[in-house]
């Protein structure tokens, strides 16, 4: 668990670093700043928590005269409680983490609207639109049937896809091959947490500074107990280099 507090003391150490070191570049109100800002905070609370688990686990383990000990399944009970609220509370870390970048990363890009990256965030066609030409030439019985799909499909808001902000963000070398794999397998990591109970949708494998992430179809998300701060960890600095290498001039 130590572990665990260690990595969640250095994503906040790195953030408080790269906020400073950004805003000298683009100035403290900029959106890559506030980004690092807001992780920071979450940073800070998720260690507090951590640090209190492992002050609670710690009175169970310190050997104290006169005072009374659980025996080893107690104890094994105790520290699989622990475990769980580890999980939990990286858990919680993480999906903070993307969804401040995510936010961040298309507010940072409204700024420029002139930039390639634009049209990844400016999606303001509908699906409806799209649809309505294909349904207008289908025979009357065919249009019958999907008039309820129709009538859905209207209130679908213009699609706007951080996965398709890494992919153009590819496409003009803003981040690399490796880096962009990175990104997509986390993306595919924090869908399934949030909208799947963990369970992945599809296979996914990526080494991340050397080490290997899996994700197997139909089967939950596994891993060490450090699994979401790794992932936390990797996130902060894979915004960083993307925030640097943003190119305004391209606006």
């Amino acid at each position: 668990m130590e572990k665990i507090i260690n990595q969640t003391w250095e994503i906040r150490e790195k953030c408080e670093e790269y906020a400073n070191l950004l805003s000298q570049k683009c100035g403290e109100d900029d959106p890559r700043v506030a980004c690092f800002n807001m992780i920071f905070n979450k940073a800070t609370l998720t260690f507090e928590l951590l640090k209190n688990y492992h002050s609670i686990w710690k009175l169970h383990t310190i050997r104290k005269p006169h005072r009374t000990y659980p025996d080893k399944e107690e104890i094994n009970r105790i520290r699989e409680e622990n475990a769980q609220r580890c999980n939990m509370v990286t858990k919680a870390l993480f999906v903070d983490v993307i969804s401040s970048i995510e936010f961040n990363t298309k507010n940072t890009i409204y700024l420029y609207p002139h930039h390639p990256l634009m049209e990844c965030v400016d999606r303001r066609e509908k699906l409806i639109e799209h649809f309505d030409p294909i349904y207008s030439e289908l025979d009357k019985e065919a249009q019958d049937k999907l008039r309820k799909f129709r009538k859905k499909l209207k209130d679908v808001p213009p699609f706007d896809s951080f996965w398709r902000i890494i992919e153009k963000s590819l496409s003009i070398s803003l981040i690399d091959e490796q880096e962009a794999n990175i990104w997509k397998f986390i993306i595919e990591v924090r869908n399934c947490t949030i909208h799947n109970n963990a369970i992945a949708s599809r296979d996914y494998q990526v080494n991340i500074d050397g080490c290997e992430f899996q994700l197997k179809e139909g089967q939950m998300t596994k891993g060490k107990l450090d699994f979401y701060t790794l992932l936390s960890r990797k996130l902060v600095d894979c915004f960083f280099d993307w925030a640097q290498r943003f190119d305004t001039s391209q606006s």
